[in-house]
């Protein structure tokens, strides 16, 4: 008798389907396993939704940026705020943002992980590719040194893995990017330690680079500053030639001496309140925030900084680059800065970009003023090394 199989479930065609469909099923898996979410998320933003957000963004008598930037702009104020929990933005800024950079060509940039003093620290050092080389140095002597952001709470050289590499590619230059401690569960002289201690380790192992340069945004660029004090202090040879403040702070608070345009508090500047609205990075508190848990009862941070930041103690800085953006909600704090360094006789240059917000460089790849701005620094460094 002939058995009827035309609806058993091991039907042939029926077997050839489920097997296709779960074929299919497990590639797309797969594959929307692989997509690089956060950069995905950041190209449909800045490549697609910001430049048609622009007619959104403010204009007035400055020259407009270009849409990506507005758009830009616009979408991080219009963003949700930085969660004011030091622990959630840890977690964003290791897990998020180390995504979001463009993938690292092997063939241009070597990264070597380096045994730096401390178990756990997570300092990087980039070697450019020689034979894509358009640095020209007679000596070969010249070297980086990032310093990574994080309002002294929350970053690693992870999170700004993709600028460092940038920074390489463009300058032809090793860049060892420093990690440190973080605030509040250690201090800011420990961290500032840790910049000097991976900055001694380098020029004791690499003794062939003899100009070297400090180059941090935001806290980076206030542990930069620090450490070159701190090194000045121990003598250690050879000292950075010259120093790259982007956007530096927290930590400016306590600079002296006051003049009549910036107050010691942060509560007279006026810029905190006036660019909230268009400063994307320290929109709802957040800089406040930050400066509540570095500084606000912690005595010791205080009495550091304040003891660091004397204008006697400024007076031996080298060439100095300070960068803002004219949106930041720190701004009168970078000019603050550039004023006690410009007291103190130090040879500072100040530039200050319209319309850009806090430490825009990072966004090199999505908008051309970042980009072009970034080419300015490169010149200005390479002078510097001349």
């Amino acid at each position: 008798m002939k058995t009827d199989t035309s609806n058993s479930p091991y039907n042939s065609q029926s077997w050839l389907t489920a097997t296709a469909a779960t074929t299919a099923l497990l590639g797309t898996a797969a594959l929307l396993y692989r997509i690089n979410w956060p950069r995905l998320l950041f190209r449909t933003i800045f490549a697609v939704l910001a430049p048609t957000k622009e007619r959104l963004w403010p204009s007035d008598d400055v020259a407009l940026v270009s849409p990506q930037s507005r758009g830009m702009a616009w979408i991080l104020v219009a963003g949700p705020p930085p969660p004011h929990d030091i622990h959630l933005i840890r977690k964003m800024m290791r897990h998020f943002w180390p995504h979001v950079w463009p993938p690292i060509d092997s063939n241009q940039i070597q990264v070597e992980s380096l045994p730096t003093p401390r178990e756990d620290s997570e300092t990087i050092l980039i070697w450019p590719s020689s034979s894509t080389s358009t640095f020209t140095d007679s000596n070969n002597n010249t070297a980086l040194i990032h310093v990574h952001g994080g309002g002294m709470v929350a970053g690693t050289t992870g999170t700004e893995r993709g600028f460092a590499v940038e920074l390489a590619r463009r300058l032809q230059v090793p860049v060892l990017s420093v990690d440190y401690r973080l605030c509040p569960e250690y201090s800011v002289q420990e961290a500032v330690q840790d910049v000097v201690d991976a900055y001694q380790y380098f020029v004791t192992k690499y003794p062939q680079y003899t100009k070297l340069s400090f180059l941090g945004g935001s806290a980076g660029a206030g542990h930069a500053l620090l450490a070159t004090l701190q090194l000045q202090k121990e003598k250690i040879q050879p000292l950075p030639t010259s120093l790259v403040l982007s956007s530096p702070g927290p930590g400016m608070e306590f600079l002296k001496p006051i003049d009549d345009i910036h107050n010691s508090s942060t509560t007279y500047w006026k810029s905190l309140t006036e660019n909230a609205p268009v400063d994307g990075f320290m929109v709802g508190g957040f800089y406040q925030y930050v400066i509540g848990v570095v500084f606000g009862s912690n005595q010791a941070n205080r009495e550091y900084v304040q003891s660091q930041l004397q204008v006697s103690n400024l007076q031996k800085l080298p060439p100095t680059l300070v960068t803002a953006g004219s949106y930041e909600v720190i701004l009168e704090g970078v000019q603050k800065l550039v004023s006690c360094l410009q007291k103190a006789n130090v040879k500072v240059d100040y530039k200050e970009y319209q319309k850009m917000q806090h430490c825009h460089f990072a966004f090199f790849e999505w908008s051309p003023e970042s980009s072009a701005a970034l080419d300015e620094l490169i010149t200005w460094l390479q002078a510097s090394w001349k």
